[in-house]
């Protein structure tokens, strides 16, 4: 059964989940999505709330008023103003009637789903970042060659062996390296080559 993106009215039990369920449905469709904007604590009196969009979604800002002549390369950004978005806020859903015992909930309040450009193939979507994740046996073999000091190109290319559902770029070797010593407290990350 392919999961499905969420619709309006729909509740889930954290933000993690509902991230998830919607990141897992997009990638059965051919995109992801990515925070475009939130509210978690709910400051400023307002309700806490996420609007999740999709990745092309937005316009390239040009927050350092370059023109085209102090422009130095040339710029290229994925945004192109896709109009697909899921907003959702907690709702506090009281559990019986008599104790006054309440329990936190996302609930969706718009979806929008039409798309502005093709969407990718299984194999593409693989490749987005919010796509690629390292899982627990991934995860050992890196520690296990990293032990071995084994260069970053020899790790990558044991992990996406073993590697499910994704592929595993360097760098994300790079960060998983970097995690491992600044757990261990060896120091700053050094790339190997």
């Amino acid at each position: 059964m392919e999961p499905t993106i969420p619709k309006v009215n729909d509740k889930f039990d954290s933000l993690k989940v509902l991230e998830s369920a919607a990141n897992l449905a997009a990638k059965a469709n051919g995109f992801a999505f990515s925070r475009k904007d939130n509210n978690l604590t709910g400051h400023g009196g307002k309700s806490p709330f996420i609007i999740l969009q999709c990745t092309k979604g937005g316009e390239w800002r040009n927050n350092c008023d370059i023109t085209e002549k102090t422009c130095k390369r040339k710029k290229k950004t994925k945004r192109n103003g896709c109009p697909v978005y899921i907003r959702a806020v907690v709702v506090k859903c009281y559990l019986t009637a008599d104790t006054m015992n309440t329990e936190t909930v996302w609930n969706v309040t718009k979806v929008a789903l039409e798309h502005n450009h093709p969407l990718l193939e299984l194999d593409e979507v693989a490749t987005l970042p919010q796509h690629r994740t390292i899982n627990l046996s991934q995860k050992r073999l890196i520690i296990q060659l990293h032990d071995s000091n084994a260069p970053t190109r020899v790790i990558t290319a044991a992990t996406n062996k073993v590697a499910d559902d994704g592929i595993i770029h360097p760098k994300d070797i790079v960060n998983e390296r970097a995690r491992i010593r600044f757990a261990l407290n060896e120091g700053p990350n050094d790339d190997f080559t």
